[in-house]
């Protein structure tokens, strides 16, 4: 049973962060250009960052539960010190994982109050931190040969394969008939 809630906890936490990374990247190439053009489309900036925020908090909450789950399937088959779990590379990288999404929440929330060309610069640089940190919690992190390249390769499909899926997310609710509009 811990196994399944262990793969659930992946795949939310990958939608969350398909949900940030598709998002920055769809604002920013996509949305904040034709709001230049049609004011209907500024307005959809706001609710896009809020989805970002709350992309991040699922993979904050999904993960934060993965990594209890497995510390307590460790602790019960191993007796394994709790200090020894925290120091691996795999805790480390999901609390990196979790630092960048609190961040990408505070900025998030940060830009839908006030509108700056920083901002989204900042957004989109933690958007890509947090790909590179997926990395980290991945098969390739565990890899004794040629992990650097496994990694950067993870990486690099982890943002593209975020980009795309969190980019068709943002995309179906960008054009998806606003309630008080017919």
């Amino acid at each position: 049973m811990i196994a399944f809630l262990d793969v659930v906890l992946r795949g939310v936490a990958l939608v969350g962060q398909a949900t940030v990374i598709g998002g920055a990247f769809f604002a920013i190439l996509v949305l904040r250009p034709a709001a230049r053009d049609d004011a209907v489309w500024a307005g959809k900036e706001r609710r896009t960052l809020l989805l970002m925020a709350a992309g991040a908090a699922a993979v904050i909450l999904a993960q934060g539960l993965a990594v209890v789950l497995q510390l307590g399937t460790l602790l019960r088959d191993l007796g394994s010190p709790v200090r020894d779990a925290l120091a691996t590379s795999y805790v480390r990288a999901n609390a990196a994982k979790a630092a960048v999404s609190l961040l990408v929440i505070a900025s998030a929330l940060a830009l839908r109050r006030r509108d700056t060309r920083p901002g989204w610069s900042i957004v989109a640089a933690l958007s890509v931190a947090l790909g590179l940190t997926a990395a980290w919690t991945s098969h390739a992190a565990a890899r004794l040969e040629h992990r650097p390249l496994l990694l950067a390769l993870n990486a690099l499909h982890q943002l593209a394969a975020s980009t795309w899926i969190g980019g068709l997310l943002h995309l179906m609710l960008a054009v998806s008939p606003d309630r008080d509009r017919p």
